[in-house]
């Protein structure tokens, strides 16, 4: 299970990570050229191209930990015998009033 989730984990990661890729290309365009001015204008398309992926990367990234965090939690029931609706052992007492 742990093979399959990390390799699972790490093909979305990548997935997630070649967008980010794909917006510092003018940045490194920039960089090749001489002119200050393409150079900060570069810096600035790829800043706020970012800027506009990073909610949509945050979310992505949420959901997939999500469900990982899920699957290790139900293999690990699952192996224990626990079962996926058992009860879970009371951690805490409530205090008596007075």
């Amino acid at each position: 299970m742990g093979l399959i989730l990390l390799g699972g984990g790490l093909v979305i990661a990548l997935i997630l990570a070649l967008p980010i890729f794909l917006l510092m290309l003018p940045l490194f365009a920039a960089f090749a050229s001489d002119e200050p001015t393409v150079a900060a204008g570069g810096l600035l398309i790829a800043g706020l191209c970012t800027l506009a992926f990073l909610p949509i990367m945050l979310l992505v990234n949420a959901v997939l930990q999500t469900f990982l965090n899920g699957a290790w939690t139900l293999t690990y029931r699952r192996l224990t015998g626990k079962g996926v609706g058992a009860e879970a052992p009371m951690t805490f007492t409530i205090p008596e009033p007075g």
